[in-house]
């Protein structure tokens, strides 16, 4: 039996060898696969970290955009608000011109959009009261014929200004026509006087 139990032992310690050796080679294996998905998983770990950064910075830079638009949509409907207010203010100094001054800028406005024949001019009462005779006198004297205006009965609710009327058509010289009508060619260069 002594040869047989040296057969077992040997065949026990070879088994035993190869067993220790297969376990060795799993524990390689095993620490090797290990280091692969650690690797793999701290390149994806940064990959995400690196898109969170490059998403978080388009959405920064979008609000920053986002926010320089509407600050200047704010400066722009200031400076209409400024604008419109200017147009006021000139639409009311000319509703408040007094004397002979007023009276010319009627006259000149009659006499330009008299044309020829009768015409009747139409201002609001206060000024129809105030100057309607003086600018019709003025304003025939200067057309020396070519047309005859005529001061109607008629009033209208305007700032200042006139209308000159042939029968059913009228051309208005209201301040508030004459600001509305010169707004776009103006408002540019009034810009630029303003804003530079």
């Amino acid at each position: 039996m002594k040869g047989t139990e040296k057969i077992i032992a040997r065949i026990g310690n070879e088994a035993g060898a190869q067993a220790q050796a297969i376990l060795d080679e799993a524990a390689v294996k095993a620490r090797e696969l290990q280091n692969s998905f650690r690797a793999a998983a701290q390149d994806e770990y940064r990959n995400m970290v690196s898109a969170g950064e490059k998403e978080c910075g388009i959405r920064a830079e979008r609000r920053l955009r986002a926010a320089e638009m509407d600050c200047r949509k704010a400066v722009l409907a200031l400076k209409q608000d400024m604008i419109s207010e200017a147009f006021a203010l000139a639409q009311e100094k000319l509703a408040s011109m007094q004397g002979d001054e007023y009276v010319s800028f009627l006259v000149k406005l009659a006499v330009k959009a008299a044309g020829t024949g009768e015409r009747e001019l139409i201002m609001n009462s206060r000024d129809r009261a105030s100057v309607g005779a003086e600018v019709v006198l003025r304003a025939n004297a200067e057309l020396n014929g070519r047309a005859v205006l005529s001061l109607s009965d008629e009033t209208r609710e305007i700032a200042g200004g006139l209308i000159v009327k042939a029968g059913g058509i009228e051309a208005n010289c209201s301040v508030e026509s004459l600001v509305a009508s010169n707004r776009a060619e103006l408002s540019s260069q009034l810009a630029k006087i303003m804003f530079e």
